[in-house]
Formats: C-alpha cells, structure tokens, sequence
C-alpha cells in the first residue's frame, strides 16, 4: 500500500493509506501515465527489424531492389503477387505500385520501431510498426504507422498482409491494391 498525506483546512495533516493498483489505475484513466504496448514475439520482432534493415539499405541502391532476398519473411501468397507485382513497368503494363509498400509513401524511409502486437490467435499476430520517412535526409516528425500481419507457418513468423491507415475510420490492405493492379 501507498500512503498518500493531505492538508487539511485546519492546519492539521490527514494520511490515508492505498493500494498501488488504485493509484495506477487512476493515473492510466487520467492519461498520465501510458500503458505498455502488448509484447511481441521475439521472432516476430526479428523479421520485421530484418525487412526494414533491409528496406533503409535498398533507399541508398537505385531502382526497387531486389525483393527476392526477402522471400522468407512474406507467405507464399503475398510474396508471388507482390513479386509480380515489383517487377511491373508502367510504360509497358500500364499498371505498377506508385507508393512504396513497407512505408506507404513515396518518400525514403529511414527506420522503423515496432510499437507492439495483439495475439490474435497462437498463429497469427498484428503488429504494429512506426516507419520514418521523409526526403533528403530529414525525416518528417509523425512517423506512418503500420499493421503487418503475420502467420505462423510452423517453423516461422511470415507476413501475410499489411493495413494503411489513412484516417481514423479509413484503411486498405497490401492484398487489396495487389488485386487492384
């Protein structure tokens, strides 16, 4: 327990004694304090650091990069649509991604911090990630924070899509602009 002492009107002093998990609880609920994002898995951590070490290296190298270094952290799925669709030239398919998928943006991206997770189920977990991108150099001051989710396939952590949030209520999927193309 805590002891809290108040002044009272009287000159004299009060002490009352609480408990830690009502201080807490009531510094939470007032915003004062901010509750730990969910954990993730150290693996699941690994793979997203992985792509976006490999994704901040490719921002120095001209054209895409190579995509096919990271066929191991994507599930079959999405890595075949997303490595057709990577391969895509506008002046011959019409269609191509015009945004850079691991930051949805068409800027340069300059790290990423994973924020935590939610298990979904003891196969699959969202993961959240905050990526920073600017230009030149500078990175903006908000950084463009992602979903990734990800499936166990029995031996590894892969992604299988990820959400962009482009408002409060207003979002899409990897999944959904590959189909698009």
């Amino acid at each position: 327990p805590w002891s809290l002492t108040t002044a009272c009107t009287d000159g004299s002093n009060q002490t009352s004694t609480i408990a830690w998990h009502r201080v807490v609880l009531t510094l939470l609920a007032a915003g004062l304090i901010a509750a730990a994002p969910p954990s993730c898995p150290a693996a699941v951590e690994a793979q997203l650091e992985g792509l976006y070490a490999w994704q901040v290296a490719r921002m120095q190298q001209p054209g895409r990069g190579e995509l096919a270094s990271q066929i191991k952290r994507f599930t079959p799925e999405l890595y075949q649509q997303l490595q057709w669709a990577w391969q895509l030239d506008p002046r011959v398919d019409g269609a191509y991604l015009d945004f850079d998928v691991f930051s949805d943006t068409q800027m340069e991206t300059y790290g990423a911090t994973v924020q935590g997770c939610n298990r979904l189920s003891p196969q699959k977990v969202d993961a959240s990630v905050a990526v920073q991108w600017g230009r030149g150099g500078r990175a903006v001051e908000a950084p463009q924070v992602l979903s990734y989710a990800l499936l166990w396939d029995g031996s590894s952590w892969r992604i299988s899509d990820i959400t962009y949030r482009k408002g409060q209520n207003d979002s899409s999927t990897l999944t959904d602009v590959l189909k698009r193309l």
